[in-house]
């Protein structure tokens, strides 16, 4: 058979939904067959058509195919096992390297013969030399493989480089199993190579070792995919971004603002009639209606317009250390007469101010606070006095009887430094063009948050051609046509929780959107799935759909649970890294940071900005979600995850034909000469 029908036989092999692989596998038995009925034909002798040059043809054209299904990755373990397993990979890389220049060099138009020792020794050193042949080699892949039960042993491992490295253990397992089979195929592909050209010079019939050669291969692929497919089913495959190194705000992560701060403020303050007749606990709902007297602790910091809710007494006199004007926070810290602190204290760049309660008429005490402020509008505006050098504010007593005490309050703040919008704008990878998201993480523009993608070009057999991140669609909330609740959501009091949840799409679906809506008060994450013919790639937009998990934390039946912040200090403070400590079907608040850790200066939790990008773009994704790493004592960040397609069905090693027909006399075995 010439060389053009050899190529077309290979071609029209069916496609089944096998990995590009398995299905490589697959292709090199049919023109492997065919190749033996050949070499078996007289007219292939040396003397005759040029047999050895014919089979440099066909081996050379099996490798352009080889090389289109690209190199695979290999996963960068460091168990023993692995890394034996990787010096035997570099022994058949290393010989299929000069295999195929040599192929090459001879199949080549015009090329003149290279001598039949030349051959002969290529042929002898990938089957005899006893110290790296690559029969040896293959069959030491093997033995390990079974010796430690590579696949199993990698998935209940745990591995923290994955987080940096992006794989999920599913990824991981068949990328493995990928990196084995496509070198075994090179070696098995040389060995047979080696048989044939042997019988092509008359050295032997070889149609036995050949045969025994297939059936030991195909029995080693079967128990390797087998093993690899097992593995897989039970591998996770999520992964997410854990701690960096260092943590740099715009870089790592971001946070909303003055969502939720503490805040200080005179009882005098707030009330329309300017009386200290109550305490701080009486302000569960307030506003403040006037600064008292501009000479006081109310003048000298940023006017909470707005609602002011929950207020406690901690003590009368205070000093506090008044943040950088362009802060997002309003203190560094606070040192109580009674001895207790809220935040580091430290030096203070602009001078502590005091600021002490006081007594009116004798009986009211005017007493500082410490509240939630909740502002509305987004016109509110921040000033700032011009005395920023020490100064003493002191409470008062008003007709003898009244003492007006400053109080220490929590402001949520819509000020021009607040961010605390998330985009509901949906964000589609361009399935017009076959391409899948490939990546996700949280970003802000301005004021907003959005949910960015990046994206591939979706190929045959699970292959992505990485495209990149997807710009974001910009916009501000005071652009004109932008509506809250459509293009946005603003965070405020009453409606600041956001659902956590991991979503997946059904089996032969990938992802292909993602977007923010809202249910309730609840700020919540869905996908969209997409389903997809994994053999061509092609995907079918118009089968679409978007998933979610609408339970709510008022349902009935299984209610969605809230995940609490225990005096939650900032994440960037962690001595240790933060795990994932959220589950599906739960829920979070953004709140104020703990008091004690840091005067409730912080919105929590932070928002986690690293780009989640599998593979460098290059994985296919099934799912994503919003999840939070945190522990006791931590706010945490709000982190995306992604879900790596599950190719468990996908692998699989058919087997071959049974033998070669040959009916010629055995000629003397191979050790012979």
């Amino acid at each position: 058979m010439r060389l053009a029908a050899l190529l077309a036989l290979v071609a029209a092999v069916s496609a089944t939904e096998l990995t590009a692989v398995d299905y490589m596998r697959t292709k090199f038995y049919r023109l492997e067959e065919e190749l033996w009925k050949n070499v078996t034909d007289p007219e292939w002798s040396v003397g005759g058509a040029g047999g050895d040059v014919e089979l440099t043809k066909a081996f050379a054209a099996f490798d352009v195919q080889l090389q289109a299904i690209g190199r695979a990755r290999r996963p960068p373990l460091e168990s023993w096992l692995w890394v034996k397993a990787v010096e035997r990979f570099q022994i058949i890389d290393g010989y299929y390297k000069e295999f195929v220049s040599f192929v090459r060099r001879q199949s080549a138009a015009g090329a003149v013969p290279a001598p039949v020792r030349e051959w002969l020794d290529l042929a002898e050193g990938i089957l005899m030399d006893p110290k790296s042949s690559v029969a040896q080699a293959v069959r030491k892949i093997h033995d390990l493989l079974e010796q430690g039960n590579m696949f199993r042993g990698t998935f209940q491992e745990e591995h923290p480089d994955l987080c940096e490295l992006q794989l999920s253990s599913h990824q991981l397992i068949y990328d493995m199993y990928n990196t084995i089979s496509l070198t075994e195929i090179k070696g098995y592909a040389m060995m047979q190579f080696s048989w044939m050209l042997l019988r092509i010079y008359g050295k032997g019939n070889f149609t036995q070792e050949a045969s025994l050669t297939r059936q030991r291969y195909s029995e080693r692929t079967s128990r390797t995919a087998a093993a690899a497919r097992s593995a897989l089913a039970m591998a996770k495959r999520d992964l997410y971004r854990c701690d960096p190194q260092q943590h740099k705000e715009g870089e790592t992560y971001a946070e909303v603002t003055r969502l939720l701060q503490g805040y200080i403020e005179n009882e005098v303050n707030m009330n329309s009639d300017q009386t200290c007749k109550e305490n701080c606990a009486f302000y569960t709902l307030a506003e403040q209606h006037s600064c008292y007297d501009e000479k006081m602790f109310c003048s000298q910091q940023p006017k909470c317009k707005g609602r002011i809710i929950s207020c406690q007494y901690i003590d009368s006199d205070m000093w506090i250390c008044k943040a950088s004007k362009n802060s997002i926070r309003r203190y560094e810290w606070i040192e109580y007469e009674n001895g207790r602190t809220l935040g580091k204290v430290g030096s203070c760049m602009r001078g502590t101010t005091k600021v002490d309660s006081w007594w009116r008429w004798l009986f009211w005490h005017c007493s500082y606070c410490m509240c939630i402020c909740d502002e509305a509008g987004p016109n509110s505006h921040r000033y700032f006095s011009l005395w920023d050098t020490t100064s003493d504010v002191d409470s008062w007593w008003t007709w003898k009887l009244l003492h007006c005490s400053y109080c220490l309050c929590l402001c949520e703040d819509h000020i021009s430094i607040s961010e605390r919008t998330f985009s509901l704008r949906e964000t589609l990878a361009d399935m017009t063009a076959n391409k899948v998201i490939t990546g996700l993480r949280l970003v802000k523009y301005g004021r907003v948050f959005h949910l960015q993608i990046s994206e591939g070009t979706l190929g045959e057999r699970g292959s992505i051609t990485p495209s990149g991140w997807v710009p974001i669609q910009k916009f501000d909330i005071t652009d004109a046509g932008v509506k809250e609740g459509v293009d946005y959501h603003t965070l405020t009091y009453e409606r600041r929780a956001i659902d956590l949840d991991e979503l997946d799409s059904p089996s032969g679906h990938v992802l292909t959107g993602v977007r923010f809506r809202m249910i309730g008060a609840h700020l919540h994450f869905e996908i969209r799935s997409t389903p997809f013919n994994y053999t061509t790639g092609r995907l079918s937009p118009d089968r679409s759909q978007w998933i979610s998990n609408d339970n709510t934390d008022g349902a009935d039946t299984k209610p969605r649970v809230r995940l609490d912040l225990y005096k939650p200090d900032l994440p960037t403070r962690s001595l240790s890294p933060l795990p994932v400590d959220s589950q599906h079907d739960q829920y979070i608040e953004f709140t104020h940071s703990d008091f004690d850790a840091d005067a409730a200066q912080s919105t929590v939790p932070f928002i986690d900005i690293q780009p989640l990008e599998p593979s460098k773009g290059s994985a296919l994704l099934s799912g994503a979600g919003i999840i939070h790493r945190g522990a006791r004592g931590s706010g945490g960040f709000i982190a995306t995850k992604l879900f790596t397609y599950d190719y468990s069905r996908h692998v699989k090693a058919e087997l071959p034909p049974n033998s070669f027909e040959d009916t010629e006399a055995d000629l003397p075995p191979l050790n012979t000469f």
